[in-house]
């Protein structure tokens, strides 16, 4: 598959940021959500809290790699796997959302993970280049 730089690119920054829109607004949002409709701040994770926020944390540095683009082949692999892994999870399937987001997710990964993250990677060859610096 042959794409420009240019449109690897934006597919890696898009993917990034749809991991981080996902850790970021579950993490906030329900929340807020909770408090204005019922006046209590009571929050409920759909995971257990441990595993909730590390999922969250795990979806927040796999954006962060993807974004600088540090082995975007399997890191987009994994972050696909988990962001539908998460979805299913905390029912993200519901009849209003029919995994739109899910469906956008695959749509960006895909393209990462069969072409790779292009030419404007800050590190081409993952870990391994920074030994040289």
């Amino acid at each position: 598959m042959n794409l420009t730089p240019t449109v690897q690119c934006v597919f890696r920054l898009a993917f990034a940021f749809l991991l981080a829109n996902q850790s970021l607004s579950t993490l906030v949002v329900p929340s807020i959500a909770a408090e204005a409709s019922t006046g209590t701040s009571e929050f409920r994770a759909p995971i257990e809290t441990a595993q909730f926020i590390a999922v969250n944390a795990l979806l927040i540095v796999i954006a962060i790699w993807i974004a600088f683009g540090i082995r975007t082949r399997l890191v987009a692999a994994i972050g696909l796997t988990i962001y539908t892994g998460y979805t299913l999870a905390s029912g993200g399937f519901e009849a209003d959302n029919l995994g739109i987001g899910v469906i956008v997710a695959f749509g960006l990964a895909l393209p990462l993970i069969v072409a790779g993250g292009g030419a404007y990677s800050m590190y081409r060859k993952g870990w391994s280049g920074l030994t040289d610096l």
